[in-house]
C-alpha cells in the first residue's frame, strides 16, 4: 500500500466524519425531536380540549338548582303561546279555523269580504317538528279607511298569533257608504296564522286531583 493510497483513504475518512456532523444534527431532529414536539402539541391540544369539556359540565353542575325554576317558566310561557294557537287535525282545517277567524274580524271592523282563498306558505322545518303547522289565506275585501285599520288593528292585538302582510289597497270612486259620500277602499291582504297539529300530539293536562290526562291547548274559536 503506497502512501498516496493512505492519504487518499484519510480523507475519504475525514469526508465521512464531517458527513456524519452535518447529517447527526438533522437525523436527530427528524428521528426524535420532531416527532416529540408533535406528541407534546397534540397532548396540550388535548388538554385544553379536556379543560373546556371540565369547565362545561362545572357550569352545568352550578347551574342545576335553577333548572326546576326556569322548566316551570318555560312551561307557562309554552302554555301562554298555546293560548293564541289554533288547534286542527290537518292543514285543511286549520285554513278553515283561521279563515273563519277572520270573518269574525272582518264582521266586528264592518269590512265586506269580498274573496278569500288559500295562499301559499313558505315551509318551516323547525315549525312542523315541533307539532305546528303555518297557514296562509288571502283576503280581498271593501271597506272605508277607518274600517281596515280597524280590521288591522284588531288583528294585531287580537287573541290569535297571526301575521298580516302584503297589503294592496286602492279607492274605488263608485261606491258610497250609507247617507255619506265616503270613498270606499277595495284592498287585499295575506294573513299567516299558526296551528296545533292535534292529529300529532296531545299535551298532558294535570287534573286538580294530580292525575293526568290528555287535553287540548288552544282552540279554532
Amino acid at each position: 500500500m503506497t502512501a498516496a493510497t493512505l492519504r487518499v483513504r484519510g480523507r475519504d475518512r475525514r469526508a465521512l466524519m464531517l458527513g456524519a456532523i452535518v447529517l447527526a444534527p438533522a437525523l436527530i431532529w427528524a428521528l426524535a425531536a420532531r416527532p416529540a414536539i408533535a406528541g407534546i402539541r397534540a397532548l396540550r391540544q388535548t388538554l385544553a380540549t379536556e379543560r373546556g369539556l371540565l369547565a362545561r359540565e362545572l357550569r352545568l353542575v352550578a347551574d342545576a338548582p335553577g333548572y326546576p325554576v326556569a322548566a316551570r317558566a318555560a312551561t307557562r310561557d309554552l302554555e301562554a303561546l298555546a293560548l293564541r294557537l289554533f288547534a286542527a287535525p290537518s292543514e285543511g282545517a286549520a285554513g278553515a279555523a283561521l279563515a273563519g277567524y277572520l270573518r269574525r274580524h272582518a264582521a266586528q271592523s264592518e269590512v265586506r269580504v269580498v274573496e278569500m282563498r288559500s295562499a301559499p306558505v313558505a315551509p318551516v322545518d323547525s315549525v312542523r317538528n315541533v307539532g305546528l303547522q303555518a297557514v296562509a289565506v288571502r283576503l280581498v275585501g271593501e271597506s272605508d279607511l277607518e274600517g281596515l285599520a280597524t280590521m288591522l288593528e284588531s288583528l294585531e292585538t287580537g287573541p290569535r298569533l297571526v301575521h298580516v302582510d302584503d297589503l294592496e289597497v286602492q279607492p274605488r270612486d263608485d261606491a258610497e257608504v250609507g247617507d255619506n259620500r265616503a270613498e270606499v277602499l277595495t284592498f287585499q291582504f295575506s294573513v299567516t296564522g299558526f296551528a296545533l297539529d292535534t292529529a300529532r300530539r296531545e299535551p298532558v293536562v294535570r287534573t286538580p286531583a294530580g292525575r293526568e290526562q290528555p287535553g287540548r291547548l288552544g282552540g279554532g274559536r
